[in-house]
């Protein structure tokens, strides 16, 4: 049954962004938030779906486990906690290193033990492995590896995961990851027709869902409430010249329309059809 949160995104989100720790559990996510999008007329690629990874990238494998070794070196147990703990509220600090997450009964600790099964359901996670699994990137997968092995991940989570959004790249040791990902994975995933090359439009949206009208798909809710429907004889005009103009059609864009169009209707004279003509030395210019 899903829950609220997921039914409030499939009815009014573009672009929903999850982290899921293997494609297995996000491929189920994609696939059921998609069908509930349906369920309210829409059309599921209005939706898009983005997750986070955190890649260690090398010039070789060797290398690749070599740094994400030195970053386990580096990385704080009681630091990765309290990141755990802030954005869950599941308090880890007070369980011993060895103590198993099947032996805390707490309802945030079956949530736990359900998110660690989904990693990895062969093991008895312990307090000081999970720790280390969340020592350098929290819940967000670390794959490690060359360029190549990098980008068969990402590879894998648009074709197994279902992820169709893009993803949010986490750095973790800022801005070296960024240098080594642009200049050794972004070529490669060019390369497999996975990343783009240049951008066609110029809006988010249109990122997204391909060049066209950079507003809300019809299907949306809230398309309904879109100004450009409910007064489109003030979007007639010519684009205004002055930005004075411009706050004055925005504010009549806030009147309600049938008090704009009502006045003229009837034949009566309304400040709402005053002619505007702003003076040449407008200092707005």
């Amino acid at each position: 049954m899903p829950g609220r949160w997921m039914r409030f995104a499939a009815k009014h989100a573009e672009a929903s962004f999850v982290v899921f720790p293997n494609t297995t559990v996000c491929r189920a996510y994609c696939d059921r938030i998609r069908e509930l999008a349906a369920e309210y007329g829409r059309d599921p690629r209005h939706l898009k779906i983005l997750t986070a990874i955190a890649p260690v990238v090398g010039t070789t494998d060797a290398e690749a486990r070599r740094k994400h070794q030195e970053m386990l070196e580096y990385a704080s147990p009681e630091d990765a906690f309290a990141l755990f703990g802030g954005c869950t509220g599941i308090d880890l600090s007070k369980y011993g290193p060895g103590d198993g997450i099947e032996e805390v009964q707490s309802e945030g600790m079956q949530f736990l033990a359900q998110y660690f099964s989904s990693v990895d359901s062969t093991r008895e996670w312990t307090m000081r492995e999970i720790a280390e699994f969340l020592s350098i990137a929290s819940v967000i997968p670390v794959p490690v590896g060359d360029y190549r092995r990098i980008a068969d991940e990402f590879e894998r989570w648009i074709v197994e995961g279902g992820v169709d959004g893009g993803f949010n790249f986490f750095s973790i040791d800022s801005p070296v990851d960024y240098t080594t990902f642009v200049d050794l994975v972004v070529p490669e995933l060019q390369r497999r027709g996975l990343l783009r090359k240049e951008y066609e439009a110029s809006t988010l949206r249109e990122h997204y869902f391909g060049k066209g009208p950079p507003r809300l798909a019809n299907d949306h809710p809230g398309a309904a409430y879109s100004v450009y429907r409910i007064a489109p004889p003030l979007f007639n005009v010519a684009r205004p010249r002055h930005r004075v103009e411009q706050a004055f059609i925005l504010t009549m864009a806030r009147v309600d329309y049938g008090e704009l169009v009502g006045p003229k209707r009837t034949g009566r004279r309304s400040a709402y059809h005053a002619p505007f003509r702003p003076s040449p030395r407008s200092p707005f210019e």
